[in-house]
């Protein structure tokens, strides 16, 4: 067994939520230097909205950065 599935799986899908959330990430970001935000948001409401999705790409970034199982580990029997 190369590696525990549900690791395998794991990791899989924190990569693929951590690209999504940089996306995000990048188009608040260009909504907020383009200045577009005050379209839809009020100034308190977008620093909220700012930092909810800061903090969702840090966390998804962490995630995704654990280590991938070594071979050596096999699941309790």
């Amino acid at each position: 067994m190369s590696a525990m599935p549900g690791i395998v799986c794991f990791n899989d899908v924190a990569g693929r939520w951590h690209a999504l959330a940089e996306r995000r990430l990048l188009y608040y970001r260009e909504l907020y230097h383009t200045g577009r935000w005050k379209i839809y948001y009020t100034e308190e409401s977008f620093a909220v909205r700012m930092r909810d999705v800061i903090k969702a790409a840090d966390v998804w970034r962490d995630l995704a950065a654990r280590p991938k199982v070594d071979d050596e580990l096999r699941p309790a029997a």
